[in-house]
């Protein structure tokens, strides 16, 4: 491979990691828009659904 075309390979995949730790950090601690649709995803999941019910029976509310 050339040079050029490594550094081009370095760059993208950069980028897709920044973009990839910025989702993952939206459901670590979520925030603004992206943190919106993270927190609905959490909220709605099946398996999640199942997990906040336990939970909050548990607190015996």
């Amino acid at each position: 491979m050339s040079l050029v075309v490594e550094a081009d390979l370095a760059a993208k995949q950069r980028k897709s990691r920044v973009v990839q730790n910025l989702i993952v950090n939206q459901f670590k601690k979520p925030h603004g828009l992206i943190g919106g649709v993270a927190g609905w995803i959490m909220a709605n999941r099946r398996s999640n659904i199942a997990r906040n019910r336990w939970t909050v029976g548990l607190l015996n509310l």
